[in-house]
């Protein structure tokens, strides 16, 4: 999640999310924003200080990371909104197959980045 314009660039994924499954955000966020120097701000989880990473990030200047202290789910604004997204996609609901609960995922995160795109945007917001 960008956090000045609250667009949200995710990658899917049937796994666990492991050190190839963050090589493939950075690639998709280098393409997003290509020429930029991306601060990625993560939460300290194993596979993000592992080797492949760190490779990976020698290659690739203009990613800088940045992690959140231990224990700090407050400061990590992904587990805010995903207590908001799961709150508001889920509540309580039940999926019958994996497939329908990964289409509503991806339903709702479209649904959240374009409604976050539209308010970013509003000429209200002092943004033309």
């Amino acid at each position: 999640m960008n956090f000045a314009t609250k667009a949200i660039c995710a990658i899917s994924s049937g796994s666990y999310i492991n050190a190839a499954s963050a090589v493939d955000l950075f690639n998709k966020l280098l393409s997003e924003y290509p020429g930029s120097i991306l601060n990625i701000v993560l939460d300290n989880a194993k596979y993000q200080k592992c080797k492949a990473i760190s490779e990976y990030i020698a290659l690739h200047p203009s990613i800088k990371l940045f992690y959140l202290p231990p224990y700090s789910p407050n400061l990590n604004l992904i587990e805010r909104f995903w207590k908001y997204a799961k709150s508001e996609m889920l509540n309580g609901a039940h999926a019958d197959t994996f497939a329908e609960f990964k289409l509503r995922i991806d339903k709702f995160l479209y649904e959240a980045d374009k409604a976050n795109r539209r308010r970013v945007n509003s000429p209200s917001n002092g943004n033309l």
